[in-house]
């Protein structure tokens, strides 16, 4: 057997010996493998498991974050029935305020309240303040997700 007929057996029957040595013919022997028996890549499950902890504790903090923001008493900004030269149109958005508060719970709502320029001073702020906390708190579910291998949240 001639030469060039053996070197292109050796190709077809081991195809990666056609790469330079090293990574590149480590990489064509592991992607040449049809039973992926040499698929040994490493995990860093210790890593990971601590980068999980560290980002669950975040994400828990976010949580009581946005907790004491759906508790917080925006009234305590806002112009009560108690206070003096309370006008009629004042006390109208007074009255609404807990409808209006209640009804953030839709992120519809919501949006509505932190962008309405006429809106009852207070609620804005806080509208605005919560849309933000919403927002990281999104950010860093969707990183946690990508890392977790048991997260449960779709994307």
């Amino acid at each position: 057997m001639d030469l060039e007929a053996n070197k292109s057996r050796i190709e077809f029957a081991e195809p990666w010996r056609a790469y330079r040595k090293g990574y590149p013919q480590l990489s064509a022997f592991i992607a040449y493998d049809p039973d992926r028996t040499t698929t040994i890549y490493r995990r860093f499950e210790r890593l990971t498991a601590q980068t999980l902890l560290y980002m669950e504790s975040e994400i828990a903090e976010l949580e009581v974050e946005l907790d004491e923001l759906n508790d917080a008493k925006v009234n305590s900004k806002i112009i009560t029935s108690t206070d003096q030269d309370v006008d009629e149109e004042q006390a109208a958005k007074l009255d609404l305020l807990t409808g209006i508060q209640a009804g953030a719970e839709s992120w519809k709502e919501l949006k509505y309240q932190a962008y309405d320029q006429d809106g009852v001073p207070g609620l804005r702020e806080h509208a605005v303040k919560k849309l933000e906390l919403m927002s990281r708190i999104s950010l860093k579910l969707k990183e946690y997700c990508k890392t977790s291998p048991d997260c449960e949240i779709q994307n």
